[in-house]
This record gives C-alpha cells, structure tokens and sequence, in this order.
C-alpha cells in the first residue's frame, strides 16, 4: 500500500466524518429518533421492558450511555408512562423539556453514531481492495461516502447505518472465510453474525444463511466433522453473545408463538432474548397489518413488489446506476466476474437476496430500509470502473466521480431528501415517493434560518414529525402558529384545509395525505394545487398566501 493510497483514503475518511458531523446540529429531529433515545436511555438504566421492543441492542449500547450522563427527566407520571409505550413517551419528554436541553440531548446522543458510515467506507474499501485495482477501489469508497440516503441517515440515531455495517461485515468474513476454511475464519462468521443481529430484526434473515455456508463448505472441503461443528458453533456463539447483549433478559416461547415463528415445538424448551422474541413477533404482526405505503401518487396498503427497485431507480445517483448496469452487462457476457467465481456470489447474492425479501414486506416505508445492500451495488461497480482504467479511459471514472459529487453535494446536509435527474421537479418527487425518502421532519432547523433570513415575523406550519417546535420557535418570539395535520376530527378543519392569507409552511409527507384517512386525504388540497414560492431542506414547502 503506497504513502499516496494511505494519505488518499485518510482524507477521504476525515472528510466524510467532518461532513457527518455538521449534520448532528444541522438536521433536525426525525421521526423515529425519540422513541430510540428512549430506548437506549433505559437500556442503560437496564429497564428496557418498553414496547414495542423492536430495536435489537446495537444503537442502544452505542448511543444510550449520553442519556445516563445527561439524565433526562422521565414523564413518571404522564399516562405514556403507564402504557409503557416509548413513542409516546418520547414525545411526552420532549415536549417538557427546555429548548436547550432537547438539543443537547440530541447532539450527544447522536454524536456515537458519526463513526458507522466512515467504518462502513473502510470495510469497503478493504474488500474491493482485494477485488479490484487500488486505484478503483478508493473511487468505490468514494462513491459509497457520497451516496445520498446514506449520508443523509449517517447522522441519526438510527439503525440503518448500524445494519448497513453488520451485514457487510458477515458476508465480507464469509467471503475470507469461503477462501481459507478454518476454525479462526468460522469464529470470524460467528462475531459478525452476532454484530449484524444486534443491530436490526431484518439480520434475522441471516440465521439460516450463516450455518448454512459454515457447512456447505465443510463438505466440499471433504470435513465432514466440520461440517456440523462449525454451524453449531456459530449457532451457539451467536445465541450467547445476543443473550448478553439483551442483558440476559430472557423467556420462552409460548405454543401459539412457536406456530408465528414457524418452529418446530420443541424450540419451547429454550429461553430466548426476550427483546429478539417480543420484537420478531412485533414485526410480523406488522407486516400483516395494513401499511400506508406510497407510490406513485397512490396509496397501497399491501404494499408493492416494485417499491425498492423504484426508490433505487429514483434517489440513487445516475453515475452509480450506470456504472451498475454496465457492470453487470459485464458480468453477463462472462468478461468479468469468470475469475472470481466465489467473489461473484458473495457480491451477487447479498443485495439480491436483502431487495428480494424487503419487496416481498409491507413495511416498505423508505429506500433506507434495504441500505445495507447498497454497498453490493458500489463493489460491483467496480467491474466497469476496472475495465475503463484497463481501456485507458480514466476520464469515465473522474467523470463519475465529479458528477455524483456535484449531484449529492448540491442537497446538502439534507440528503435525506435527495433524488436524481429522473424526478427534477417537487411535483415529481412527492408523486412519486414520500416519507423517509422525501420528508421525515428533518427540516425544522432549516426552516428557522430560512425565517430569520427572510426576516418573517409569522409564519402558519403544519409538520410532519416529532422535532418539537418549541425547540427552535420559542414561546416568546411569538414567530411560529401551529396547524395541527387532520390526525383525528377534532384536529381537523373541515374535509379541506381553506388557507388563510399570511405565510405557510407545509412539511411534503402532509401533501400527499396517505398517513390520513380517506375523508381527509385531499385535506392540503389548496397546496398541493399550486406551486411553492420556495423549499427548505427539500423537505418543507413554503407558501405566500395573497389577501383574497
């Protein structure tokens, strides 16, 4: 490894970490990021009994401990507390706590998470190192450093992220495994299966998955005790590190869960993570329910098979999906993957398998939900970038650097709401896409400097998300008129909102009215009918409403 290569790959690393670290205060509180903190706080309290429990310990070890520092003040006595449910109790916190302590609480709990996507660049860039050129190789973790809904989520305490390192870890070790069979290799397998299941409930997809490959390759190794050995032990490593990590709160199946799960009843005679179990049930009961997923202007409550490939299509740069498609025009004609066969599956697999399981969920709120394939797709991309050094066209790689970078960079910090040229236009993105893709009330931040540049004295909002106004439009200033969204009647105003004259601002995910009941989905009508005077973090919509 050259002086040259170390010094590039550290300044890009620096820079990508200074590039998520702004973003800690730039970009406001998501949806999700309350209910998390909770969470995590409580697990360092070691009481994490909250529901729905769906959040494996990963981010709750990384990111809970500034909670226990800063000790925010718990709604003992607020009827959230009682029902147990972190959502409302996020909120409830939030919403009594001063201005400045939310925002401190904020940036140090997300202040840990700043390190998941540069780890993720150096994996990368590790693995495509032992694939490609090096020289392609620090393009590929280039790539991945700008990729949109990747760096837009690298600063929340999130999940994503944490997933998106897991899984690229256990097959990066599965692959070094395939190479050189061992117990050290298998040991290997078995700690990265552990860190992708804490990370996220979706990894559960890995459980058969790493057995399976310990064993296939045991055999055709002629190991025939091995072959056994090293799944159970994988098995036996994965069970005992996640009971630790859940605090060795555990319990057994009940019969009627056992028959969820799909196992066999004998699985009831042993305890399990009580976190995995409650959590696992969680999710399935989920996904059969009926999920507001929007596509395309219309709302699909069973979901649709085309929802990822479509999110990809659209909010992935167009240099990485050309990239992609010629890489694969490669692989097709045999040119390129036919010296790498095991490095074939262990590229091919992975996104196909992770995109094909999350088409066929309903939980289809948001392209962040298949990030940990993403990488996949850059590491392919490595065939076509290889080849055009080869041909001596090196202008086709700075090329699609230089146009990713000016493409991603024009929407930052709040990439979160990025899309390529296929959607230029608002009215293209909100048709086509909504939630986390778009608007996942991020935007309040900016939306304060936006007022305070425009020097507006009043402005009427109506948003989307748990970032509590208060938090940046204080009482006192008088600045900010809320307009509670159609939730329920009694917040309503009518089947459709008749704006008054004055300054509006209206969070995108509102528009489109799918998260309303039918009665109220055309309720922001007025807005959706005309264009925006201006737009704040891609996310939120202003309107000058004129004297009648």
């Amino acid at each position: 490894m050259s002086r040259t290569e170390k010094l590039l790959l550290a300044l890009l690393l620096a820079v990508q970490t200074a590039a998520i670290a702004y973003q800690v205060r730039a970009v406001g509180l998501t949806v999700d990021e309350p209910s998390h903190m909770v969470s995590a706080y409580m697990y360092w309290r070691g009481e994490d009994r909250l529901k729905p429990g769906d959040m494996p310990p990963f981010i709750k070890l990384l990111g809970g401990w500034p909670s226990l520092l800063l000790a925010p003040p718990l709604p003992v006595d607020s009827p959230a507390w009682a029902a147990g449910h972190e959502w409302n109790i996020g909120s409830d916190m939030l919403n009594a706590m001063p201005p400045a302590e939310i925002s401190r609480w904020i940036d140090w709990s997300r202040a840990p998470f700043v390190l998941i996507a540069p780890l993720v660049t150096l994996l990368l860039w590790l693995w495509a190192r032992r694939l490609w050129d090096p020289r392609v190789a620090l393009m590929l973790a280039a790539l991945w450093a700008l990729e949109p809904t990747a760096l837009g989520h690298a600063a929340l305490f999130k999940n994503d992220l944490s997933a998106t390192l897991g899984y690229l870890a256990f097959w990066y070790a599965a692959w070094r495994f395939w190479q050189a069979p061992g117990w050290r290799g298998a040991l290997w397998v078995s700690l990265a299966l552990c860190l992708a299941l804490s990370t996220k409930l979706s990894m559960l997809v890995l459980l058969p998955v790493a057995p399976l490959l310990l064993a296939i390759r045991a055999l055709t190794g002629r190991r025939w005790r091995d072959a056994a050995l090293w799944p159970a032990a994988c098995l036996l490593v994965a069970y005992g590190l996640c009971s630790a990590a859940c605090q060795f709160e555990m319990r057994r199946l009940l019969y009627g869960e056992t028959r969820i799960l799909h196992l066999p009843t004998a699985a009831r005679a042993l305890p399990l993570p009580a976190r995995y179990v409650d959590g696992t049930l969680s999710l399935i009961s989920e996904n059969k329910s009926v999920n507001l997923v929007y596509l395309f202007g219309e709302q699909r409550p069973g979901g649709d098979r085309r929802y990822f490939l479509s999110a990809l299509a659209l909010k992935s740069p167009l240099p990485l999906l050309l990239l992609l498609a010629a890489s694969l025009v490669l692989a097709a004609r045999a040119r390129g993957f036919s010296a790498r066969a095991p490095a074939a599956f262990f590229l091919l697999f992975p996104p196909v398998y992770y995109f094909g399981l999350a088409s066929l969920s309903t939980l289809q709120l948001g392209y962040r939900l298949v990030l940990p394939a993403v990488p996949f797709l850059i590491l392919i991309c490595g065939m076509a970038l290889e080849r055009a050094l080869l041909a001596r066209r090196p202008w086709i790689p700075a090329a699609a650097l230089v146009w990713t970078a000016v493409s991603v960079l024009s929407q930052y910090p709040y990439t979160i709401s990025y899309f390529n040229d296929f959607a230029p236009s608002l009215d293209r993105r909100i048709h086509a896409l909504s939630d986390s893709n778009l608007d996942w009330g991020h935007g309040l931040p900016a939306l304060r400097q936006w007022c305070l540049r425009h020097q507006v004295r009043r402005i009427r909002l109506s948003f989307f998300g748990n970032d509590p106004p208060h938090r940046l439009f204080p009482d006192e200033e008088n600045m900010v008129e809320l307009v509670a969204p159609p939730w329920n009647d009694a917040l309503a105003r009518g089947l459709e909102l008749h704006p008054e004259p004055g300054i509006w601002a209206i969070s995108a995910t509102l528009l489109t009215g799918q998260f309303f009941s039918g009665k109220y989905r055309n309720y922001y009508r007025a807005f959706r009918d005309r264009q925006p005077d201006d737009v704040v973090a891609g996310s939120i919509l202003i309107y000058r409403i004129p004297e009648r």
